[in-house]
């Protein structure tokens, strides 16, 4: 799949945000330690630590800290419940942690 057509399926538009996520992980009722990346009304991109036992399809609920942007106000809700819908683990090259692209459900 070509970048355009993965740009042209998301319904929200992207935007940087770098700010602490509490993070936690449906399956084993674990917090992991997350940073978020990028948001938007639909998803959230985040980086969590290499070995999160974390996949596509896995419910996870996050709280956002500290939100000071208008932009994210739809963030600063207590708690969202999302899906997990991607992990991207070439990212740990770069990074050192892994890519978690997340949908809201909530």
């Amino acid at each position: 799949m070509n970048a355009q057509r993965s740009t042209d399926r998301r319904r929200h538009v992207r935007q940087p945000l770098t700010v602490g996520v509490r993070l936690v992980h449906g399956p084993t009722g674990k917090q992991l330690p997350a940073r978020c990346v990028d948001a938007s009304e639909g998803g959230a991109l985040m980086h969590v630590p290499a070995n999160a036992a974390v996949k596509p399809g896995q419910p996870v609920s996050m709280t956002f800290e500290q939100l000071n942007d208008s932009r994210f106000e739809y963030l600063s809700r207590s708690t969202h419940r999302a899906s997990i819908v991607r992990v991207d683990r070439h990212e740990f090259v770069k990074t050192g942690m892994l890519a978690v692209g997340v949908q809201f459900g909530d």
